[in-house]
């Protein structure tokens, strides 16, 4: 899912004053906002193919940091990151999204069954106990960058 170096860069992107992260836990609207901003960026005109607008919106742990300095701009950059662990500059933008816990645990749950490299026999119930007690995405971050992560 995210590669090790990638992951990184992430967490050590320097922030420019136009950058806008928008920043979520997975399946709380990133994609929606993604659009929403996009449109905002290119005063209603829906002008990007799909490739166009994830290169226009990059998600910066899988990209890394390059995607979100070659981005155009102004441009949105989307993060799934604890705060913690997001690029943090007083002079970058920052929409935070939410979602009933409630809506996105389950969203949450049938989009990782969707993926094909994860294991989609996990009953729900033990999905949702680790989505409640806070122990799902980070979880998922040490799963996908163990290797290398300490080097």
């Amino acid at each position: 899912m995210f590669s090790a170096e990638a992951f990184r860069s992430a967490v050590r992107y320097k922030p420019r004053p136009d950058d806008v992260f928008i920043v979520t836990y997975p399946k709380c609207g990133t994609t929606w906002t993604q659009h929403t901003v996009s449109l905002i960026f290119s005063h209603g005109e829906p002008t990007m193919s799909g490739t166009d607008f994830f290169s226009a919106a990059p998600f910066l742990e899988m990209t890394g940091a390059e995607a979100a300095e070659k981005m155009p701009r102004p441009g949105a950059i989307k993060v799934h990151l604890p705060f913690h662990l997001t690029p943090w500059s007083e002079k970058a933008k920052y929409l935070y999204v939410t979602r009933n816990p409630k809506d996105c645990s389950v969203s949450y749950y049938h989009h990782m069954k969707n993926l094909q490299d994860m294991d989609s026999k996990e009953p729900l119930i033990s999905f949702l106990s680790s989505f409640y007690l806070g122990t799902l995405i980070m979880e998922i971050i040490l799963i996908t960058c163990w290797d290398g992560m300490n080097t």
